[in-house]
């Protein structure tokens, strides 16, 4: 069993959390996910599917 850490940016959409680039995990694995939000200081962010 290999074990990876890696910080990934998402996007939380319609109640899936969406990754910014490619993950390379197999198909059905489960994942220990950490939540912390992105403070953005200026302008806010739209979310690209609103």
């Amino acid at each position: 069993m290999r074990r990876l850490s890696k910080v990934v940016r998402v996007w939380y959409e319609k109640g899936v959390l969406k990754p910014l680039e490619k993950l390379d995990l197999e198909e059905c694995e489960e994942l220990i996910v950490f939540i912390r939000k992105r403070r953005v200081r200026g302008s806010r962010q739209v979310c690209r599917g609103v």
